[in-house]
C-alpha cells in the first residue's frame, strides 16, 4: 500500500459539497437543507428557460488531446462535475480553461467540454454527433435538447421519470450547476445521446469480503473457484478453509457466517472451521445479509425478501412484496433498496412497519449496527443518518463515491471513483480522513477492523482510522 496522501485535495473536494443540489435529488426537506452549507444552490423546480438569443458560430477550436474520441459515461461525469466544482459561470464569449481543455462558457460548450469534443459546437453543430433516443433509456450522460439549448441529463427525480435531473449551463448571472425541470418544461426537449459515448465496464463481480461485529473476516477465494475462508484477528496468516468450491458470496456479523452457493442456496454457522454448515433454504436465494444481532436477511430470485433470527432452515417470515433489489441489515435496522430506487426501513421482523427513507434517487445502502444509515444516491453523494423517518439526512460527500460501508463502531468508509478510500465516525460533512491510495475495489468495515481488496486482487486490513497501519492479509484472491 502506498503512503503517499492525498488529503489536500481530497479535503478540498468533500469540503465543496453541493449540498442542497444533492438534498433536491434526494427529495428532502427544506430544514435539512438549511443545515448544510450551499455552494451551488438548485433552486426551485426550472419549468422555463431563458430568453432565446442568437447561439456563437466561431467554433473556436478546443484544446483537448483527442478529437471526438469515444469516451465513457463515468469519465463524462468527472468531467461534468469539474465545471460545477469550479462554479463556471455562463459566457457566451469566454473560454474556461482547467484539465480537460478550453471549452466556451454557454449550456453547448458545457456538454462539448463534457464528451471531450474537438471543440466548442453549438447546439445546431452538435445534431451531426448525436442520436434520437426514447426518453426511457436516458441514462447519466445523455443529453435533452432543443434548438438553442441542450443540458446533460443526470437522472430522474420522479417515479414516473417525468422531472429530469441535468447539469447545465443556463443564463448569464449564473454558474454550471445541478437543477431539477419540470415536466411541461422537460417535453419541450429531445432525448439525444452522443454517437461515441461507450458504456461503462461492468463492476466486478461481488469481491466477497465480510468482516463481523466480533472481528470475524470472511473472504470469498475466487481463484479457488469459490472457497470461503475465514479468521479472527489481522495478520497474513491463520486462514481456514470454510467450505469447498461452491460459494458466490459471503457475509458474516454478529457471531454468524452466511454463505451463497452459486445455485443460490443459503447456509449458516457460528463457529469458523470447514464443518457444521446448516441449509437455510431451497436454491432460490440471490443475495444475503446478516446484522449485529443475528438477524438474516434473504433476497428471493423475485425479489422478494424475507427474514429471521437463529441458524435453521425454518422461520422465515416473508418481508416485501417482489419490489427490492438490495437488502442490508446491522443493528436491528433492516433496510431495503426497491426496484425504483426508494430506500425503507423498519426495526422489526414481519410484512409490516416499513417506513419510506427516500425518494426514487438511490443506488447503494449500508447500516451500521449503531444505527447509523448510508445512501449512495444516483449522482455519486453519500448522505446519512442514525434514525428511521424520512427526514433528518445529512449530506457527506460530493457527487464522487462509488461505494458505502458502515460499522459497528460508527465508522463510515467510502470508495471514491478513482479508487482511493476515506473514512470517519461521524455523521456530518467534514472529518474524513484519506485512507489509501487510488488502489481500491472493494470495502468492507465492522467492529473496528477495516478490511479493503485492492485492484491487484489483494486483502488488507487495519483497525484504526488514517492512512497507515495496513496489513496484508492474503494472496490475490480475484
Amino acid at each position: 500500500m502506498h503512503q503517499e496522501s492525498k488529503r489536500g485535495w481530497k479535503s478540498r473536494r468533500l469540503a465543496s459539497v453541493v449540498a442542497l443540489a444533492a438534498i433536491t435529488a434526494l427529495g428532502l426537506p427544506a430544514a435539512t437543507a438549511a443545515a448544510s452549507p450551499v455552494v451551488s444552490p438548485a433552486g426551485p423546480e426550472v419549468t422555463a428557460g431563458p430568453a432565446a438569443r442568437p447561439e456563437p458560430t466561431d467554433l473556436k477550436p478546443a484544446f483537448t488531446a483527442m478529437a471526438n474520441r469515444p469516451i465513457s459515461r463515468s469519465e463524462v461525469r468527472e468531467r461534468g462535475q469539474s465545471w460545477l466544482d469550479d462554479h463556471v459561470p455562463y459566457s457566451q464569449s469566454a473560454y474556461h480553461s482547467n484539465q480537460y481543455g478550453s471549452y466556451r462558457q454557454d449550456c453547448s460548450g458545457f456538454v462539448s467540454m463534457a464528451w471531450s469534443l474537438e471543440r466548442s459546437e453549438n447546439t445546431q453543430s452538435l445534431l451531426p454527433l448525436m442520436t434520437d433516443i426514447d426518453r426511457s433509456d436516458l441514462r447519466f450522460g445523455d443529453a435533452l435538447w432543443r434548438t438553442g439549448h441542450i443540458a446533460l441529463f443526470v437522472g430522474w427525480n420522479d417515479e414516473a421519470r417525468t422531472r429530469p435531473v441535468v447539469w447545465e449551463e443556463y443564463d448569464y448571472g449564473h454558474f454550471a450547476e445541478q437543477r431539477v425541470w419540470s415536466a411541461s418544461y422537460a417535453a419541450t426537449f429531445t432525448a439525444k445521446r452522443y454517437r461515441n459515448i461507450v458504456e461503462d465496464a461492468p463492476p466486478p463481480p461481488d469481491a466477497g469480503i465480510s468482516v463481523g461485529s466480533d472481528g470475524t473476516q470472511l473472504i470469498l477465494n475466487r481463484k479457488g473457484n469459490g472457497t470461503a475462508l475465514a479468521k479472527k484477528g489481522i495478520g497474513l496468516y491463520g486462514w481456514t478453509v470454510e467450505t469447498d468450491p461452491v460459494v458466490k458470496k459471503v457475509a458474516t456479523n454478529g457471531g454468524v457466517q452466511l454463505i451463497l452457493t452459486k445455485d443460490g442456496t443459503v447456509l449458516a454457522k457460528d463457529t469458523i472451521g470447514l464443518y457444521e454448515w446448516t441449509v437455510e433454504t431451497d436454491a432460490v436465494v440471490k443475495d444475503i445479509a446478516v446484522g449485529s444481532d443475528g438477524t438474516q436477511m434473504i433476497l428471493d430470485n423475485t425479489g422478494t425478501v424475507l427474514a429471521k433470527k437463529g441458524i435453521g432452515l425454518y422461520g422465515w417470515t416473508v418481508e416485501t412484496d417482489a419490489v427490492v433489489k438490495q437488502i442490508a441489515t446491522n443493528g436491528g435496522v433492516q433496510q431495503i433498496l426497491d426496484n425504483t430506487g426508494t430506500v425503507l426501513a423498519k426495526n422489526s421482523i414481519g410484512l409490516y412497519g416499513w417506513t419510506a427513507e427516500t425518494d426514487a434517487v438511490v443506488g447503494k445502502i449500508a447500516v451500521g449496527s449503531d444505527g447509523t444509515q448510508l445512501i449512495l444516491d444516483n449522482t455519486g453523494t453519500v448522505s446519512a443518518k442514525d434514525t428511521i423517518g424520512l427526514y433528518g439526512w445529512t449530506v457527506e460527500t460530493d457527487a464522487v463515491v462509488s461505494d458505502i460501508a458502515a460499522g459497528s463502531d460508527g465508522t463510515q468508509m467510502i470508495l471514491d471513483r478513482t479508487g482511493t478510500v476515506l473514512a470517519k465516525d461521524t455523521i456530518g460533512l467534514y472529518g474524513w480522513t484519506v485512507e489509501t491510495d487510488a488502489v481500491v475495489d472493494r470495502i468492507a468495515t465492522n467492529g473496528g477492523v477495516q478490511l479493503i481488496l485492492d485492484r491487484n486482487g489483494t486483502v488488507l486490513a487495519k483497525n484504526g482510522i488514517g492512512l497507515y497501519g495496513w496489513t496484508l492479509e492474503s494472496d490475490s484472491i480475484v
